[in-house]
């Protein structure tokens, strides 16, 4: 394990609780400890630092659970189909678990995102290692972006509301696999995890001293890809 594995894992935690789920108490510690102290946290937790990191985390507004899985240092050049049936093995035991993140060193292979496609009753999202070196929302030039419900649009203007369908899109691409096109996605709209059909409130900061508009707030409605 080096440095750039405790910056992805501390990176991924911050996201959880962005996303409103509730942090273990090691996961918590893991936020302010060293190297060698998060090494040590990560070998208490299970046979290897790898099955140390991944956990389960719960979401109490939903009372829903969703899996992160790390998966690195394999010697593979992508994530196979027998590391989607690990994942898919562990999920099925829990039966509040919905949802899974595969925090990957590479890319899904084609013939593991169809089987991963195949399991509409779960949602399954990839990170790999570079998009969660630093956490997209921390940066100074990043607008603040929230989702919020659909009714909101309605309170904006009562008498003649924003129609959905109208909005500006906003792309979000799940999962990377070999053969994929080149099309990246909003990484802060992926931060959040964000899916088909959310809207997403945009409220960036005029950053010119001399306009009395110090913020403008955009909506965007969430494609997936």
């Amino acid at each position: 394990m080096n440095e750039q594995v405790q910056e992805v894992k501390i990176t991924q935690i911050k996201m959880m609780m962005v996303r409103g789920y509730e942090i273990p108490e090691h996961e918590l510690q893991m936020l302010e400890a060293d190297f060698a102290e998060f090494t040590l946290l990560a070998k208490a937790r299970g046979r290897s630092i790898r099955e140390g990191i991944s956990t389960t985390y719960y979401h109490p507004a939903t009372m829903r659970k969703t899996y992160v899985y790390y998966l690195y240092g394999e010697g593979s050049k992508e994530v196979g189909i027998e590391n989607v049936k690990q994942v898919v093995t562990y999920m099925t035991g829990d039966t509040a678990i919905d949802s899974a993140i595969l925090v990957t060193e590479n890319k899904v292979s084609s013939t593991a995102y169809q089987e991963l496609k195949r399991m509409p009753k779960y949602h399954f999202q990839n990170f790999r290692f570079d998009e969660l070196d630093c956490n997209p929302m921390e940066h100074f030039l990043s607008a603040k972006h929230e989702i919020v419900p659909k009714d909101v649009l309605t309170q904006i203007n009562p008498r003649d509301p924003i129609q959905v369908s109208k909005l500006p899109l906003i792309i979000v691409k799940d999962l990377h696999y070999t053969g994929f096109r080149k099309i990246d996605g909003d990484p802060v709209a992926k931060f959040l995890g964000a899916q088909e059909g959310d809207i997403i409130r945009v409220t960036r900061r005029n950053f010119f001293e001399d306009t009395p508009v110090k913020t403008s707030i955009a909506y965007r409605l969430v494609k997936a890809i």
